[in-house]
């Protein structure tokens, strides 16, 4: 056996213990971008109401059926809901990424993004973050930092 393969093989073998070391790490973080996906996804709803749900007559008459004006509540709630559309896509994609191995650049952009969101995407960017900038498991993309 040649020293290149010697190399190679020992390289497989690293690769592996660190993935079984980080194991448990990594399955953390994929369920918490799923759960935080779908929180996102639910908080889609709640800014679904602002837009859609007709606002109270303001002669104070009982609530009015017709299609109200576009107003600021409106316009703040489909920002949000698009926010919240993005977000909840993007850490989906993080997880499938996380789970497969691949797209370490995207994974981190979207811990990066996720920062943005206090209190639950603070901690899973910061850990998602944590996780990656450790040379041994920025080996397992094939990344060199």
């Amino acid at each position: 056996m040649n020293a290149r393969a010697v190399r190679q093989e020992w390289l497989l073998k690293e690769r592996l213990r660190t993935k079984e070391n980080h194991a448990s790490y990594f399955r953390s973080l994929i369920h918490f971008n799923y759960m935080y996906g779908i929180l996102s996804a639910l908080m889609m709803l709640v800014f679904e109401d602002w837009i859609f749900i007709p606002a109270p007559d303001p002669q104070g008459l009982g609530s009015s059926l017709e299609v109200r004006d576009w107003d600021t509540g409106k316009t703040i709630g489909l920002i949000f809901l698009l926010i919240s559309g993005f977000m909840a896509i993007l850490s989906f994609g993080s997880a499938f990424y996380l789970k497969t191995l691949k797209n370490y650049f995207f994974v981190f952009l979207v811990a990066i993004t996720q920062c943005f969101f206090f209190p639950f995407g603070l901690i899973l960017g910061v850990s998602t973050i944590n996780l990656l900038l450790k040379p041994e498991v920025s080996s397992l993309w094939g990344e060199e930092l």
